[in-house]
């Protein structure tokens, strides 16, 4: 074979391998002018990030079994406490088209319950052109939620004028990395949409084109704000924990 076809060759392979990564938007990478939020390892603290401290939580940067590098994020629901978040702003606006990547996992003792337990919800905020504050804005159910439940791993939307839907589910196991992917455009109307892949397979539906669930993604032109981590049911009373690492968020259009 003459070195000059082994060249064509090789110039081929790397023409289609570049046309591939082209044609798939959505490639997990660190290039920081993909990606908005490089600083979701967790490798030194929780820098970028809203800790609520509340009675019951603890949070705690540790290098018990990481997805990626040598520690990982560890957020814990204490006996008789409620709520263990840490929150991120300024990351899903108006007519935006946007990539959230993360791993997270379930304590090999987390208890199994009959209630779900929200893990992350991107949420609304107050109405500032028509005068709403935190105080007195209209509370509303989170647009965009994840939630668990006996196993299983929920994908959940709500509207105003359709209520709860769940638009997809899996199982998955305790003790072990879950790769979680999120796909949406935030909007007013129904050209909004969620799409969401579990492990690598998407547990939103086909729609006879693609796996996206469109609806109105945000109530308001304020957009919505990112949270992770457990907000549980009143009624539960055991200590939970969950690990978060490798966050990555991309900017799409």
């Amino acid at each position: 074979m003459s070195k000059l076809y082994i060249i064509i060759i090789a110039v081929f392979i790397m023409f289609v391998g570049c046309e591939k990564e082209k044609d798939n938007p959505l490639i997990v990478t660190d290039d920081p002018d993909i990606n908005i939020f490089p600083s979701g390892n967790f490798e030194k603290d929780f820098y970028g990030w809203l800790v609520a401290h509340r009675v019951g939580t603890d949070f705690n940067i540790v290098n018990e079994d990481p997805f990626e590098g040598s520690k990982c994020a560890k957020i814990s629901v204490l006996r008789d406490g409620r709520v263990a978040e840490i929150a991120r702003d300024n990351i899903a606006e108006p007519n935006t088209e946007m990539l959230y990547h993360w791993y997270m996992k379930f304590d090999s003792t987390y208890v199994e319950r009959n209630e779900s337990q929200t893990v992350m919800q991107f949420h609304d905020k107050p109405d500032e052109f028509i005068g709403e504050t935190w105080d007195n804005m209209v509370v509303w159910p989170p647009p965009v939620y994840l939630d668990y439940k006996q196993g299983l791993m929920r994908a959940v939307v709500h509207t105003k004028e359709r209520g709860y839907e769940i638009i997809g589910k899996t199982e998955v196991n305790k003790n072990e990395w879950i790769e979680i992917e999120y796909h949406c455009k935030w909007s007013l109307e129904e050209d909004g949409f969620v799409e969401v892949k579990i492990n690598g397979e998407y547990i939103t539906e086909f729609n006879g084109t693609d796996n996206k669930f469109y609806m109105p993604t945000i109530y308001n032109l304020m957009g919505n704000f990112i949270k992770i981590g457990l907000y549980r049911h009143p009624s539960l009373s055991d200590s939970s924990v969950l690990y978060f690492d490798d966050m990555k968020i991309y900017k799409l259009n």
